[in-house]
């Protein structure tokens, strides 16, 4: 199995092993700020390694995109890796508030938030053209160029996407791309 797609499978599975930690689920679906901080305070190695968790998933399944543009070497694959990285640095930011303020909203998510959105977004959109201009697996090029631009729209009308949807739209593009 080529490189990129054993990096990507890792990005997208520490995501989705973060995602679906139980402390997170509660804490997230607590509306009570300081009923989470609560929940987060007697948890909180479970919430530093989810934190940790999410904030090195974007950093691995940025390194997958780079192994990919390295083979594609297209300036739209070398555009997706840019993206993904900035996106996955500002995702990281985010993760490290988290920590430091035992708490699931920081001040910086005001920003870091939606410009992890829209270059994670961008970054897939540019991935799915370049293995579309490539011509690599059809398909999961335009998956990646649908279903992220739904995803773009959702996140103008609801001023909000969940994460874990880009990891699964990596995590089946590593696998349609092996075969």
């Amino acid at each position: 199995m080529t490189a990129f797609r054993i990096v990507l499978i890792a990005g997208s599975l520490v995501f989705l092993a973060a995602a679906f930690f139980p402390l997170i689920y509660r804490v997230i679906m607590e509306r009570d700020a300081e009923k989470q901080r609560a929940m987060i305070r007697a948890s909180f190695g479970s919430w530093r390694a989810v934190c940790v968790l999410f904030g090195s998933s974007g950093l691995v399944t940025a390194a997958g995109i780079a192994l990919l543009a390295a083979e594609l070497n297209s300036v739209l694959a070398w555009g997706a890796a840019a993206a993904a990285l900035v996106g996955a640095v500002c995702w990281g930011l985010i993760q490290v508030q988290r920590v430091r303020r035992a708490s699931l909203s920081t001040p910086n998510s005001k920003w870091a938030f939606p410009a992890y959105t829209l270059l994670t977004q961008a970054a897939l959109i540019a991935l799915g053209a370049a293995l579309l201009q490539a011509g690599f697996v059809a398909w999961v090029g335009w998956m990646l160029v649908i279903l992220t631009g739904l995803l773009v729209a959702a996140y103008f009308y609801f001023k909000d996407v969940a994460p874990f949807v880009y990891y699964l739209l990596t995590l089946v593009a590593a696998i349609g791309l092996s075969g």
